[in-house]
């Protein structure tokens, strides 16, 4: 509908906020891809919890800087982290899954680079880490495949549960448990 006053067309209220909001609205949606990006992201453990006092279904808010800063939209072939570091032995991580599902899973590191591990398979072969390489119990992770370290537990879901009681109750905005340096 077109409104005119003394003559003069009127613009639409709705164009005008969009075309008052709107750069305000991509700057933030931009500095929100960056943050997420470069920074911190939640991730969901989707598989039976190996860390004590997580339970399967939980979220966490996950660090993306602890191991370097890694460049958002880049494969992980080509990931290279900047000011890279590298965790510490005994420490939680949360990795993407070896098998390249896209899926995360929470590890704590048992052997650093250049540490000596013995083959599962036949325990007479032993091996040298080289750089980059940690191992996480039977696991072998390349640095590219470190997401960062854990920070907190945003809230949690019960798996398979109706989505109108699926929040577990109290396990929202919780420290992680303790035991993990």
């Amino acid at each position: 509908m077109k409104r005119y006053i003394l003559g003069k067309r009127i613009p639409s209220l709705v164009l005008l906020a969009l075309k008052r909001f709107l750069p305000a609205l991509l700057v933030a949606l931009l500095v929100l891809l960056v943050v997420r990006g470069c920074f911190v992201t939640q991730v969901a453990i989707d598989t039976p919890a190996s860390m004590p006092g997580l339970h399967q279904g939980d979220r966490l808010l996950v660090g993306r800087t602890a191991y370097g800063l890694r460049l958002p939209l880049q494969t992980k072939n080509g990931a290279r982290h900047l000011f890279a570091q590298t965790p510490k032995r005994g420490e939680w991580c949360v990795a993407e899954q070896p098998s390249g599902s896209g899926k995360y899973c929470l590890v704590q590191v048992t052997a650093l680079p250049s540490d000596t591990i013995a083959d599962p398979a036949h325990p007479n072969r032993k091996y040298i880490l080289p750089k980059g390489i940690y191992a996480a119990g039977n696991v072998l992770l390349h640095h590219a495949d470190l997401v960062g370290r854990p920070l907190l537990i945003t809230y949690s879901v019960i798996p398979h549960a109706p989505w109108h009681s699926c929040l577990r109750p109290k396990r929202f905005c919780r420290r992680m448990p303790e035991g993990n340096q």
